[in-house]
């Protein structure tokens, strides 16, 4: 049943390429699939849970591989988001891609394939599976970032992530091996309970760096931004549920190994060194996808913050929780992207007060980000404020809390306060499509019910009291406060005040830009290095070629003593013959 699960959308996708043209039965065998998917994955987290399948796969020389399957809770989880927003997302996209039929097929074909890669990516309890669905990922979501690959800014969005994301596949590779030479297994339980676990230092940085690339951690955070080239559609599934968590659950999933070895702290310098990036980003950005994309970057990095504080419980309410929101918030983009002309810029968006269903929406997709109580990720950003004992790190906690609800408010408060009438515009907010309308209406449910989770995931992590927390609760809410008036003073009241990119509080708070020139740097330096290489490379190809030269010039003028005359090979023989007598003399005697 698990394996059925998994590969459902991967069949109706390889139907879809070989059966099916008409746009019509391409938009509803996806639904369809992605709908029976679900109902399977439901049926699995009811039935069978805590299960462990494992099957084998072929034998090399001595050496026997398998792949295995798990049902624990923490796969159940993630099997679950990611079936719940398959079917969502893409009904969401039929709306979306109304009157275009630009790649209709190989857009239900790569999500599909992108779907089931991740539910397999879930239910793995094996390095090598969990590595093979890592690498469709990867493959999907390069081809689904640059789907528009007529633009330019998606073909180099697309390559960014690809060549980010590679880099952690390599590693990711290297350390699967050094585990299989060391241990002789790839089995997650089997490395858990291992009782040599100094052995897994080197593999375990390793998968770390890789989890970092494909969570787009500090350094590799960018390709994350650069990926909303990618239809809206993509990035509410990409961001939500899908590859962008592969890191987070990876980490989750070897927790115990890392809390072993003592490698956690890397876990939390990372994830705040990248929320501060995320958040001043999101303060000066202007694109309204890429504002989003920076609270995934900072919502994974509070992620990666509970797991190396080892608050598993906040880590994993806020990985369910911010499906929602952020799916919504994406969502209700795309409606308000559409109603303005394709236009991504927030100050140049209007008219959101004209749906009523899209402002609401918006509204409770924002008030979830920021963690107002009890709504979305406040206690979950509560938990993982107060998991450590550093005050130090608890003020920063705070500090990225402020400007999080700050960055997010601004990113209402602008289209809401954008005035200029325009009959268009308003019709096509007036007449967003059901199926775009329907799919949102869903999500923003499923968003406020979220935060209920807290009590199932308490009861089994054992780790958590509701009203244990009150004084941390009026602080955080304190903070969020601020952090509203804050945005509401400079971008919704009449103060008029805009932050332009010429502005300093812009060149200051917008630090992508160092960023991406370290890459250059760093790039360049390898260029640079590259080039020397090939220089020494160039100079000793020289030195042979002319050495080959002149031995073959020696060579053509030795021949011509080849004439067939017995005297002249005579003499030639008799000068050589005197020529090894005195070498001879030499060494022998020590004439001379």
């Amino acid at each position: 049943m698990i394996i059925a699960t998994v590969l459902f959308p991967m069949l109706i996708a390889t139907l879809l390429i070989v059966l099916f043209k008409n746009e019509t039965i391409v938009k509803l065998s996806a639904a369809i699939g992605s709908i029976a998917s679900l109902l399977l994955s439901i049926y699995i987290a009811i039935f069978d849970r805590n299960i462990l399948e494992q099957y084998k796969w072929f034998n090399l020389i001595s050496y026997s591989f398998g792949i295995s399957f798990a049902t624990y809770l923490l796969n159940i989880i993630l099997l679950l988001l990611v079936a719940i927003m398959t079917p969502i997302i893409v009904i969401y996209s039929i709306g979306y891609f109304k009157g275009k039929s630009y790649g209709i097929r190989r857009f239900y074909i790569e999500m599909l394939i992108f779907a089931s890669a991740m539910m397999l990516f879930a239910i793995s309890e094996n390095l090598i599976t969990i590595f093979i669905a890592w690498e469709i990922l990867g493959i999907t979501s390069y081809m689904l970032i640059g789907f528009w690959y007529d633009r330019e800014e998606a073909q180099e969005a697309a390559r960014r992530s690809i060549t980010t994301i590679v880099i952690g596949d390599i590693l990711f590779l290297s350390a699967i091996i050094i585990i299989f030479a060391t241990f002789g297994t790839t089995e997650i339980s089997g490395l858990i309970n291992t009782t040599n676990k100094s052995l897994l230092y080197l593999p375990m940085i390793l998968i770390m760096i890789a989890a970092f690339t494909k969570s787009a951690q500090f350094p590799f955070n960018e390709w994350l931004a650069d990926a909303m080239e990618a239809p809206t559609p993509v990035s509410a599934f990409l961001h939500s549920s899908t590859m962008v968590k592969a890191g987070v659950f990876l980490i989750a999933l070897l927790l115990p190994i890392y809390e072993s070895l003592g490698l956690n702290y890397i876990f939390v310098i990372v994830g705040v060194i990248t929320a501060i990036i995320a958040v001043t980003n999101a303060l000066s950005e202007h694109h309204i996808k890429r504002i989003l994309a920076y609270s995934t970057m900072e919502d994974l990095a509070l992620m990666f913050i509970a797991l190396g504080l080892f608050n598993i419980f906040a880590a994993m309410l806020l990985f369910i929780v911010q499906t929602f929101y952020k799916a919504l918030l994406f969502m209700n983009s795309g409606v308000m992207m559409n109603a303005n002309n394709d236009n991504s810029d927030i100050y140049k968006i209007h008219g959101l007060k004209d749906n009523r269903i899209i402002r609401i929406t918006t509204i409770i997709g924002v008030i979830s980000l920021a963690g107002i109580i009890p709504f979305g990720s406040f206690f979950a950003k509560s938990m993982i404020s107060t998991s450590s004992n550093n005050i130090i790190l608890y003020i920063m906690l705070l500090a990225i809390e402020l400007l999080s609800s700050t960055y997010i408010f601004r990113w209402m408060f602008i289209p809401l306060k954008n005035k200029g009438a325009s009959k268009l515009r308003y019709n096509k907010y007036k007449n967003t499509s059901n199926l775009m309308k329907a799919p949102i209406i869903i999500t923003t449910i499923l968003a406020l019910l979220a935060p209920i989770t807290l009590l199932f995931l308490g009861g089994v992590f054992n780790t958590y009291n509701m009203f244990g927390n009150l004084f941390a609760y009026v602080i955080d809410s304190i903070v969020i406060a601020i952090g509203i008036l804050i945005a509401y003073v400079f971008f919704m009241s009449n103060t008029k005040i805009k932050i332009s990119k010429n502005n300093i509080l812009y060149k200051a708070a917008y630090n992508s830009t160092l960023i991406n020139k370290f890459y250059s740097i760093f790039g360049n330096a390898f260029v640079y290095l590259s080039d020397f290489f090939n220089t020494i490379d160039y100079s000793i190809l020289k030195t042979f070629q002319s050495s080959g030269m002149y031995i073959y010039k020696f060579g053509m003028r030795t021949r011509k003593i080849v004439n067939g005359n017995v005297n002249d090979y005579y003499i030639v023989a008799l000068i050589g013959f005197v020529f090894l007598i005195i070498i001879f003399s030499f060494v022998v005697f020590g004439v001379f």
